[in-house]
């Protein structure tokens, strides 16, 4: 899911000294006693950098690139006949910035976390979830009207933004075909969890996206 449609794609290719390409077919370099999915110029490019073996990072790293929606709105026509391409940086600070934001991406893509404040289950309802809509409420006790991704059976989950209601992965709205797929859910403990922590990583993943966009601008500009 971090490389939208070409899930699994490692990097194995140079273009000149600034362009890596992402490919499917993984180069088997040793990295001290592990084998990594990279080509020996990536490992090359982390030597330059003073960043050596660091390459979880160096994965983190292509990981910020290619969630950044700009990246595919800048290069949708070359993606569609051409592999990938990552920019590289010559700069180790910029390097350690896109791998931190890249290592958030991946997290949120994990889907762990349990809370995040403004999303929560609300409601009373019983019975399978049923079809799911984005609406706005009125919460009992309150005069104040918050979205929320609003169930057949009653329920709804606080503070889903028609942002996180139409975020899009390979132009598929992420959160309306996950609860469809799942309209038959009885609310147990361990469902309502993952349906919560589902709404969680789309709300990281957008907040991500300013920064992300931010550090590709600065990544294509000379």
């Amino acid at each position: 899911m971090l490389f939208g449609d070409r899930m699994g794609a490692m990097v194995s290719g140079f273009n000149g000294d600034r362009i890596l390409w992402v490919h499917t077919l993984i180069r088997r370099a040793i990295v001290g006693s592990k084998r990594a999915g990279l080509s020996s110029a990536v490992l090359d490019w982390l030597d330059r950098l003073g960043r050596g073996s660091r390459v979880d990072e160096a994965f983190c790293y292509i990981t910020a690139v290619l969630n950044a929606p700009s990246y595919t709105e800048r290069f949708w026509k070359a993606i569609e006949v051409d592999d990938l391409r990552v920019p590289l940086t010559n700069n180790p600070q910029e390097f350690d910035v896109l791998a931190g934001l890249g290592g958030l991406c991946r997290e949120a893509w994990l889907s762990l976390r349990d809370s995040k404040p403004g999303l929560a289950w609300k409601g009373n309802g019983a019975g399978s979830l049923g079809k799911a809509e984005h609406a706005q409420i009125v919460e009992e006790g309150t005069k104040m009207s918050v979205p929320a991704a609003v169930f057949a059976n009653g329920r709804h989950i606080q503070g889903v933004t028609k942002a996180m209601w139409d975020f899009e992965v390979s132009g598929y709205r992420v959160l309306p075909r996950w609860f469809a797929a799942r309209s038959h859910w009885i609310l147990t403990g361990t469902n309502s969890l993952q349906a919560l922590r589902t709404v969680i990583a789309v709300s990281d993943l957008i907040d991500l996206q300013p920064q992300l966009d931010k550090a590709l601008e600065r990544l294509l500009t000379p």
